[in-house]
């Protein structure tokens, strides 16, 4: 059986339905592709803020810590 003696709704089908499919499969892989590009850089961006907190922690304790040291040196001269 050929190609042109099919009914038209067989050949609408073994057209649309693979292309379909194919049209399908692209969308899918464009959207995947472009979503773990976002949550890489979404995560990214959160560890850049976290490692800026941390720092700033780290930044604040040693200031506490000279302050501290300050203050005793300061109270031994005192005595």
């Amino acid at each position: 059986m050929s190609f042109g003696r099919m009914r038209l709704r067989t050949k609408l089908f073994l057209i649309l339905v693979p292309t379909l499919l194919v049209f399908s499969t692209i969308t899918l892989r464009g959207t995947e592709s472009y979503l773990q590009r976002q949550m890489k850089n979404t995560i990214d961006d959160q560890i850049a803020i976290n490692y800026e907190k941390i720092g700033n922690s780290i930044e604040l304790l040693v200031q506490g810590v000279n302050m501290l040291s300050i203050r005793l040196l300061t109270d031994q001269k005192n005595i």
